[in-house]
C-alpha cells in the first residue's frame, strides 16, 4: 500500500512500531510535575553552593588563624558569611589584627557581636576555639602609621626577579622538560627583562641564590653595570632547618653575591632568621603580606625587627603563566592569556594609585621572559609611566628611604 502524504505515513510507522512494542510512548510532563522538577534542582544547587561556601570561608578563618569546632548538625552559610564580610573589610594584618584580635584567646559560642568600619552591627552565632592562635600578634608586626612617599609621589612600584632558574626545580626533581625551563631563564628570559626595563630606566632588584652567581654570572654581573640591585634568595632556594646549615647557606649566599657585584646584598626574599639577617647586614625582607604598604617585622624572641616589602601572589607571574605551580594539579592551575593578566595587575595599579599605597610585581625570568609576556610587560611600562607621581625605586631605594624616615621604635636611638 502506499500512502502518499508523508505525515500519515510517520503516524501509522509509529502505531505499528507501538503495537510490536518498539516505541514507548512519549511522557509530556504537566507543570506541577515541572516545578517538582525545578525545584529539586534548585534544591540540589543551593546545597552544592552551601557546600562551596562553607569550604571557602573555612579555609579563609583558618588563613587569619582561627581554629574551627565544628558543631552538631550542619553549619548555616551565614555564620561563615558574617566573618567572610567582615574580614573582607580589611587587607592583610588589619584583618588579622582585628578578626583575631576579637577572638584572641577564647571560645565564642553563641551570640556574636561585631562592628563593620560603618558602625553597624553585625550580629549572628559562632563557634571558634582560637586558644594560643594570636598569642603577641601584636607585637609581630609594627605598621608605618601615615606613610609618605617624597614629595609629587602617589605610589612607589617595586619591580622584582625572583632569579632562581632551574634550582627549584632540582629541588623539587622535577623532570626534564620543568628543568629546561629553569634554564630557559638564565640564558634568555633574564636578558630580555634586563633589556626591557632599560629600554625604560626602570631600575630592577634580583633576588638571586647564591648557586645561581656560580651558574650565570654573566647576567649577574651585566644586571650590576647597568645598575640594578641583586638580592639575596637563599642559596640554592631552601632554607635548612638545622641552625648552624641555614647560617652557612645564608653566609656562603652573601659572599657569592658580594665577591660577583663588589658589593654585599641588604635585601632578602627567604624564611631566614632575622638574628642571622641582622648579623650579616641585612636591612629589609621581602617575603609576605601582612599589609599593602612596607611595614616591620619582629622575630618571636622579639629581639630583631626588620623592614618588609609586601608581595601578593596575584601579582605574581607564576600563578598565571606556569603550569603546575608548586604542584597544583590541572585543575587548579591554568596557562592564563597576556592580555588578562594585564587587565589584573593594570587594575590593581590604579586602585594602588588612587589609595596611595604601594605594589610589587614579581617575575620570573623563565615564565616572563617569554615573548608574549615581554609584549605584555611593556604595554603595562608604558600605561604606569603615562601616570605622574609613579616611583620606580630598587627594593634597597625604598627601604631606606623608610627605614630614614620611619624607623622602627627599636631602632631609634
Amino acid at each position: 500500500m502506499v500512502i502518499g502524504s508523508r505525515p500519515i505515513a510517520q503516524a501509522a510507522l509509529s502505531w505499528h512500531l507501538l503495537a510490536k512494542g518498539m516505541l514507548k510512548r512519549l511522557w509530556v510532563p504537566t507543570l506541577e510535575e515541572r516545578y517538582h522538577r525545578q525545584v529539586i534542582r534548585r534544591r540540589r544547587q543551593l546545597i552544592g553552593d552551601r557546600v562551596r561556601t562553607q569550604n571557602r570561608i573555612k579555609a579563609e578563618l583558618r588563613f587569619y588563624g582561627i581554629q574551627i569546632v565544628e558543631p552538631r548538625g550542619p553549619w548555616p552559610p551565614t555564620r561563615f558569611e558574617v566573618i567572610r564580610d567582615y574580614v573582607k573589610d580589611y587587607t592583610g594584618v588589619r584583618a588579622k589584627i582585628r578578626v583575631c584580635g576579637f577572638f584572641k584567646g577564647k571560645t565564642i559560642q553563641g551570640e556574636l557581636i561585631m562592628k563593620n568600619e560603618s558602625g553597624i552591627n553585625v550580629r549572628d552565632k559562632v563557634s571558634a576555639d582560637t586558644s594560643g592562635a594570636t598569642d603577641n600578634i601584636y607585637s609581630k608586626y609594627f605598621l608605618i602609621e601615615n606613610l609618605q612617599y617624597p614629595e609629587g609621589v602617589r605610589l612607589a612600584v617595586n619591580f622584582t626577579i625572583d632569579y632562581d632558574a632551574q634550582l627549584n626545580r632540582r629541588l623539587k626533581k622535577e623532570p626534564a622538560m620543568e628543568l629546561t625551563q629553569g634554564e630557559f631563564g638564565g640564558r634568555v628570559g633574564i636578558w630580555r627583562l634586563m633589556e626591557l626595563f632599560d629600554k625604560y630606566d626602570i631600575k630592577l632588584t634580583l633576588f638571586t641564590p647564591g648557586r645561581i652567581c656560580e651558574l650565570y654570572p654573566e647576567s649577574i654581573k651585566q644586571a650590576i653595570e647597568r645598575g640594578h640591585e641583586v638580592a639575596n634568595h637563599m642559596w640554592e632556594h631552601r632554607v635548612p632547618s638545622d641552625f648552624e646549615l641555614e647560617k652557612d647557606h645564608l653566609r656562603k649566599a652573601t659572599e657569592a653575591i658580594n665577591s660577583l657585584c663588589g658589593k654585599k646584598p641588604v635585601g632578602t626574599r627567604s624564611g631566614h632568621k632575622l638574628s642571622l639577617l641582622k648579623k650579616e647586614g641585612y636591612i629589609y625582607t621581602s617575603s609576605i603580606v601582612a599589609d599593602d604598604i612596607p611595614y616591620y617585622i619582629v622575630d618571636d624572641e622579639g629581639q630583631n625587627c626588620m623592614l618588609n616589602l609586601p608581595v601578593y601572589y596575584v601579582l605574581d607571574d607564576a600563578m598565571y603563566f606556569h603550569f603546575g605551580w608548586f604542584g597544583s594539579g590541572n585543575a587548579g592551575q591554568r596557562l592564563a592569556d597576556p592580555g588578562k593578566v594585564y587587565d589584573i595587575w593594570f587594575s590593581a595599579f590604579r586602585q594602588f594609585y588612587k589609595m596611595e599605597r604601594y605594589m610589587n610585581i614579581v617575575l620570573h625570568p623563565f615564565v616572563s621572559g617569554h615573548s608574549l609576556r615581554i609584549a605584555m610587560l611593556e604595554r603595562l611600562i608604558v600605561e604606569m609611566k603615562h601616570m605622574p607621581g609613579v616611583w620606580f625605586p630598587t627594593c634597597e631605594e625604598l627601604a631606606r628611604y623608610c627605614i630614614d624616615r620611619f624607623p622602627h621604635p627599636a631602632e631609634v636611638k
